[in-house]
């Protein structure tokens, strides 16, 4: 996991230094995961992200080289000074194909 500044270096205009990019990556998927059924093109790994409070956004995931297992990541703008309690996981066609990433951001972490 990597928790940064939503922000690049010299940006004019940066975002608020509350603003976060969170970065989470997976292992491969399980063996029955990665081809289920066998036949034609697989469905889509896609992530399923729920925020307890604030706002998250510009969800991707990709693979990591090599095959090495998947990244997701995603926009965090907390809601004040509340905590942001953040859980993550990877499916494909319905089936969860992750463990579940769980995590407590709080505002204190920002370091202006």
């Amino acid at each position: 996991t990597s928790i940064g500044r939503d922000a690049l270096p010299g940006q004019q205009d940066p975002p608020p230094a509350s603003r976060r990019r969170i970065v989470v990556d997976f292992g491969p998927l399980p063996p029955a995961a990665a081809d289920p059924g066998g036949v034609g093109e697989p469905p889509p790994v896609e992530a399923v992200l729920d925020a307890a409070s604030g706002q998250v956004s510009d969800l991707v995931v990709q693979t990591l080289p090599e095959a090495r297992g998947w990244r997701a990541a995603f926009r965090l703008v907390p809601d004040g000074r509340q905590p942001a309690a953040l859980r993550l996981y990877l499916h494909r066609g319905g089936q969860r194909v992750s463990e579940t990433w769980d995590y407590v951001w709080h505002p204190d972490h920002v370091r202006q």
